[in-house]
């Protein structure tokens, strides 16, 4: 299982916000400044219901090669399946434009995990599309219900899986065991032997056509997905 990170200090969190939103010139973050107050409590609300989710300022890349600086809450969405809260990473970009229009989302895979193919409300190159995300409205929607609402749709069909790894092949006996060592032993579970236990529910699916996906950290962009689909984030 994917294991949020430790929870931010609502007090250095309030402390960021507060500078980043505040600074003025070249360095300021590209949004309205009637909307920057809404943004912080919007963050800030965020990361006391979800402190999996973490505020902060990345690197964005468009489709005509702009670089900007923009804020993202990047970590955990919690999903109930099956009796099993599990953690799907994720990362939340407040566009420039945000909140007058809703941020874009991505599922966020780690090495050993895939996107399910296909996928309503995800499309391979991770972009999130759903309900709440269309009908986003001007100034009532938060990203504390976009959360929610996002964690129900996960609930309801488990965008990312595990990646199956082969299993290792077993040691062959050793023909003059040392004393405390019997033959044909197998690995403890802490002998590193063994895959880790699935980050999601897992499922029986064949290889992965594209292989292990990276993980995507701090640097963003849009760029055309290889299978035809909509855009993706790098």
């Amino acid at each position: 299982m994917v294991q949020p990170g430790p929870s931010p200090n609502p007090q250095l969190t309030q402390q960021f916000l507060s500078s980043v939103l505040s600074q003025r010139g070249p360095s300021s973050l590209p949004y309205a400044e009637d909307t920057k107050w809404l943004i912080r409590q919007h963050l800030l609300a965020l990361a006391t219901a979800y402190p999996s989710l973490e505020p902060k300022t990345a690197s964005f890349t468009h489709n005509d090669g702009r670089t900007v600086n923009l804020l993202q809450a990047d970590g955990t969405v919690p999903m109930p399946f099956q009796g099993v809260t599990y953690n799907i990473p994720v990362v939340l970009w407040l566009m420039e434009s945000y909140p007058r229009h809703p941020p874009c989302v991505y599922v966020n895979p780690t090495r050993d995990m895939v996107i399910k193919r296909p996928h309503p409300h995800v499309n391979p190159s991770g972009l999130v599309s759903f309900l709440y995300l269309q009908n986003w409205v001007y100034p009532s929607s938060n990203l504390v219900d976009l959360v929610r609402n996002l964690s129900l749709v996960f609930a309801r069909d488990p965008p990312l899986y595990s990646q199956r790894r082969p299993a290792p092949a077993p040691a062959p006996p050793s023909p003059s065991p040392s004393p405390g060592q019997g033959f044909g032993l197998t690995p403890s579970l802490n002998s590193g032997n063994y895959a880790p236990r699935p980050a999601i529910p897992p499922r029986a699916y064949p290889a992965s056509p594209y292989g292990a996906v990276p993980p995507r950290r701090r640097r963003w962009g849009l760029a055309a997905d290889p299978d035809g689909g909509p855009e993706r984030g790098l």
